[in-house]
């Protein structure tokens, strides 16, 4: 992948994460947790049950891709750690 395309996906998932972000925490009356996995060839937390309003917007050295994609193992990974911890039930 050349890399005009490579910072453009990079800068496009940046973006779209913010605005989640943003999003989340104008939402009042109800508490709210961040949690950040990401995976490429393997799959790694970076934040976890962090609450929403301590949560800064994500910077370019947030997230550096990387490796290949180990998309199923990242998706199966999430939801294995929330299926066997209770409060995310």
């Amino acid at each position: 992948m050349n890399m005009i395309l490579w910072n453009l996906l990079k800068n496009n998932m940046l973006e779209s994460m913010n605005d989640l972000i943003k999003e989340q925490k104008q939402v009042k009356g109800r508490p709210a947790t961040f949690t950040l996995i990401k995976f490429s060839d393997s799959v790694q937390t970076i934040r976890e049950n962090e609450p929403m309003e301590e949560i800064n917007l994500l910077s370019q050295s947030d997230y550096q891709p990387n490796g290949s994609t180990a998309l199923y193992d990242g998706i199966g990974f999430a939801i294995n750690r929330f299926r066997n911890d209770g409060m995310y039930c």
